[in-house]
Formats: C-alpha cells, sequence, structure tokens
C-alpha cells in the first residue's frame, strides 16, 4: 500500500528547524548560475517538504524589492613606512 505524503510526523520544533532547511536550501538553489542545477535542488527541496509535510513558505512570499545604492568613489593611499636602520 502506498501512503500519501506526509510520510512522516514531525514534533514542533524538529518541523520548524527542516522548514528552515528547505527555506535555506531554496535559497541556494535561487544563486544558481546554471537553470539546470537550480531546478535539481529545487526539486529535491520540494520532494522532501512533500514527504515531510513542510510549508516553507516561499510560494506567498512577495519578491523582494530594493533600490541599488551607490558609494561614491574612492581611492587607497599607500604609504610606505620608513624604516629604522641603526
Amino acid at each position: 500500500m502506498k501512503r500519501k505524503p506526509p510520510y512522516y510526523e514531525l514534533d514542533h520544533e524538529t518541523r520548524r528547524f527542516a522548514e528552515l532547511m528547505a527555506l535555506y536550501a531554496e535559497r541556494f538553489a535561487a544563486v544558481q548560475q546554471n537553470d539546470q542545477s537550480q531546478q535539481d535542488i529545487l526539486e529535491v527541496v520540494h520532494t522532501v517538504c512533500e514527504r515531510l509535510g513542510l510549508d516553507t513558505g516561499t510560494d506567498d512570499e512577495p519578491e523582494a524589492t530594493g533600490e541599488v545604492v551607490l558609494f561614491p568613489k574612492f581611492r587607497v593611499i599607500k604609504t610606505e613606512e620608513p624604516t629604522q636602520s641603526e
């Protein structure tokens, strides 16, 4: 007999840690340069979440908005320390 997910019962604290790990894994996947790598990671994350009955909440979160902040140009001045000779 094949059971439907979730396959495991987690206590509240373990569930929260597992949800955080899934969220971190999704964020890790998002920074992959290779689209196939990103999809592979997300597939594993979503499969694990389904089996554990987890909800990472990333589907409900709006895309973060931000602004680019330009820093003024700066320069580095390297001075040579005078050597002391005795």
